[in-house]
């Protein structure tokens, strides 16, 4: 069974969010290019990526309302046998996406301005959401997740404890923060 470690996550957490702050600096145009007709952009990915935040996050807020807290707090969590293979599914190996998956409707997120201010408002809602993200890990540590799972936004079918769901969260973040790093290798050639 595979193990999570919070302090693990947050540090990919800490991570992800740098990372994207670089990315952010580059001039707009280059965000605003999609790689190829029919791809997204850097900020439609970094749209994407708010989205699925945005969906888990009601999710999130009633079961950190209704989970009793712990004595000792929790350092690792051992994954479930199906939500082990899901993130192992869903996570990035070796700097690849071995897995690519069609994006349901709800997980689109509607176009923003295609000038400065969209860009800057797009990566804005992304690092409030990383943040309220971050928050959640945090106080999963102290919480006794073990009382109620939360339903994924896949659907009922697949649930998660809380370690679990930001675990699942957090190896999609990874896994688009590949694509973002890719797009804009492509956008940066198509400007040449």
């Amino acid at each position: 069974m595979s193990k999570i470690i919070i302090d693990e996550q947050l540090r990919r957490i800490d991570v992800l969010e740098n990372r994207l702050k670089e990315i952010f600096q580059n001039d707009y145009q280059l965000l605003l290019q999609p790689p190829a007709k029919g791809k997204w952009s850097v900020v439609e990915v970094i749209g994407h990526m708010t989205k699925s935040h945005q969906l888990y996050r009601p999710k999130f807020e009633r079961l950190l309302s209704t989970l009793p807290t712990v004595n000792t707090p929790h350092k690792e969590v051992t994954l479930s046998w199906f939500n082990a293979m899901l993130v192992g599914m869903l996570a990035p190996k070796e700097g690849q996406i071995r897995y690519k998956m069609k994006t349901g409707k709800q997980f689109i997120a509607p176009p923003v301005g295609q000038d400065e201010a969209g860009v800057r408002e797009a990566f804005s809602l992304f690092f409030q959401e990383l943040a309220y993200f971050k928050e959640v890990t945090k106080k999963s540590k102290g919480l006794d997740y073990t009382k109620k799972k939360v339903p994924s936004a896949l659907g009922p079918i697949v649930r998660f404890y809380l370690p679990e769901a930001v675990e699942f969260m957090l190896v999609h973040d990874e896994r688009h923060l590949l694509q973002v790093e890719r797009t804009l290798d492509v956008a940066k050639k198509l400007e040449v």
